[in-house]
């Protein structure tokens, strides 16, 4: 799991790229889980991936003494893992 962050012209990109959720969660405990299960596992770690990339774009935002805009920007693209971009602006 990488996290990137880029500070470009007054806007906050946080990137997490993962590319181990797919095979990752395909397993667990050593018993193998249905479809089902891993499709449901795999869209909860997204989303509690995003919810912790939006805090720590936040904080580090406030901790600069920015003002946070949330420009609205987030993509989930998938294309052999899943890369999720969180965009927001800063004053």
């Amino acid at each position: 799991m990488r996290m990137a962050k880029k500070q470009m012209n007054g806007r906050a990109t946080l990137v997490v790229s993962s590319e181990v959720l797919l095979g990752i969660l395909a397993t667990r405990g050593g018993v193998k889980s249905t479809r089902m299960e891993v499709i449901i596992v795999r869209t909860t770690v997204i989303l509690v991936l995003i919810v912790i990339a939006t805090v720590i774009l936040v904080v580090v935002i406030i901790l600069r003494g920015g003002v946070v805009i949330p420009v609205g920007v987030i993509e989930i693209i998938v294309t052999g893992g899943v890369d999720i971009r969180i965009e927001v602006k800063t004053i």
